[in-house]
C-alpha cells in the first residue's frame, strides 16, 4: 500500500527522490557540457586545456559536485573556466 506509513511519510519520501533525480541530472547536464566544450576546443587552437577542478554548487535539489576544465586562452592571455561562460550564458538568456 502507497500510504502505509501515512501520506505525509509518503509525500516527503517523494520530495527526497525528487531532489535526488534533479540533483543527478543536473550534473549529468554539466557532465555533458563540459565534455562537448573540451571536444570542440580541441579542434580550436584558442584554448588549451589546463586541468580540471571540482567544484561544488548548492541548488534546491542539495549540493551538487562536479569537475570543470580549467583553461588558457592564447589570444587573451587569460585562465578561464569555459563552463562557466556557458552558465552566465544560459543564465541570462533564459532571464530575458
Amino acid at each position: 500500500m502507497i500510504f502505509s506509513n501515512g501520506i505525509s511519510s509518503y509525500t516527503d519520501d517523494l520530495v527526497s527522490e525528487f531532489a535526488t533525480f534533479g540533483s543527478d541530472l543536473t550534473q549529468y547536464l554539466i557532465d555533458l557540457v563540459e565534455e562537448e566544450i573540451f571536444k570542440i576546443n580541441k579542434e580550436d587552437k584558442q584554448f588549451q586545456s589546463l586541468e580540471k577542478d571540482e567544484r561544488n554548487i548548492v541548488s534546491i535539489f542539495g549540493n551538487i559536485t562536479y569537475k570543470r576544465r580549467y583553461y588558457y586562452d592564447k589570444t587573451s592571455k587569460e585562465r578561464v573556466y569555459l563552463l562557466d561562460r556557458v552558465e552566465k550564458s544560459i543564465f541570462v538568456t533564459s532571464l530575458e
